[in-house]
């Protein structure tokens, strides 16, 4: 099932939704969205604090009345953070700055791409709301490392919208592959199910459908370890923590290879075992002094395939065979994982 949520593609194999649970079973919420009147009340400590224009208080708060009754909560924070704006001049040119970028895809995918959202701002509703909004575009424009690094620095009671925050920061480790923080958070989320946006429910059952039976050297983690290589090399990130995540990909594609090779080489000699135990079928139990027969010395051939080999060199027809038979037990779209490995290995 491909999934795509504001902006961010997703591959979930078969993913399912459970039943709900019996709400009267669950446990207490740990957290919870404030309602329209609480949003306004928070917001309007931080407007007294800012400016003694009773003017620009009631503009403001009208404002956000306004938008916060016929907006959904999904909205939120753009609501906010517009309503902060109008009061602050440099978070104002810091969000056109961001949407500017936006629209110019070539210019979102500078590498280095950063900014110091402390430098930005120095209150702390407004720091943890802006670096809020930061972390929610880094994470739509796919810097999943810089967005879980802001959206980390983020505490969940001292924004307005708080199911935005753990929507997007398990989003970030579910795509980093971080399972047990992934997991925590998505829970935690699900804590307000019936609350919170709907697809934010949706895709937060999901994650944990996706991640929870995710094994480390498996196919499936090897696979998604190549995609995030893609995503990095396509915002031109060629460093190091890329290169590592090739080198990672390499050794853990090795290991599951010799795992295949060893299982393959034990199935043929239990074959050859069976074979010859047809023609020389006992009679009756061997005796424990009696020496049983047999021509294999016990010693199994231990062939190691070279990194590579001569992959590039076979022929189509019996390239095509011997990847056939890697993958015959394994879901069709791993093919081209292990197709993409063999051949960097030959263009090297």
């Amino acid at each position: 099932m491909l999934l795509v949520a504001i902006g961010i593609g997703f591959t979930f194999s078969n993913c399912a939704l459970g039943d709900d649970e019996d709400n009267e079973l669950r446990k207490p919420a740990s957290w919870n969205s404030p309602e329209i009147e609480g949003v306004l009340d928070g917001f309007g400590s931080w407007l007294t604090l800012k400016t003694d224009s009773q003017s620009d208080r009631n503009r403001t708060t009208g404002f956000l009345r306004k938008n916060l009754q016929k907006l959904t909560l999904s909205q939120r924070l753009d609501v906010i953070v517009n309503g902060i704006a109008m009061v602050r001049p440099d978070v104002e040119r810091f969000v056109q700055e961001l949407r500017a970028r936006e629209q110019d895809s070539t210019d979102v995918k500078i590498g280095g791409f950063q900014y110091d959202v402390d430098a930005v701002v120095e209150n702390e509703f407004v720091r943890n709301h802006i670096r809020l909004f930061y972390g929610r575009w880094l994470a739509q424009n796919h810097f999943y490392d810089e967005s879980l690094q802001q959206l980390s620095l983020v505490p969940l009671e001292s924004v307005l919208d708080p199911a935005t925050l753990l929507y997007y920061r398990g989003l970030m480790q579910h795509q980093l592959l971080l399972k047990d923080e992934c997991l925590a958070t998505a829970r935690k989320l699900l804590e307000n199910e019936n609350d919170i946006p709907r697809r934010y429910a949706v895709i937060g059952k999901l994650m944990v459908t996706d991640i929870e039976p995710l094994e480390v050297d498996s196919l499936d983690e090897i696979s998604r370890l190549m995609s995030d290589v893609g995503r990095r090399t396509g915002l031109n990130r060629t460093g190091s923590r890329v290169i590592e995540e090739e080198r990672t990909v390499i050794e853990k594609l090795d290991k599951l290879i010799e795992d295949l090779e060893q299982q393959q080489q034990q199935q043929q000699q239990q074959s050859k075992s069976k074979s010859r135990g047809g023609e020389q079928a006992p009679t009756g139990p061997i005796q424990a002094s009696q020496v049983a027969g047999g021509g294999a010395s016990g010693e199994a051939d231990n062939k190691r395939q070279a990194d590579g080999g001569d992959w590039g060199d076979l022929p189509p027809a019996q390239r095509a065979a011997a990847m056939a038979e890697m993958s015959k037990d394994m879901p069709p779209h791993y093919r081209a994982v292990i197709e993409e490995y063999f051949r960097r290995l030959a263009e090297k």
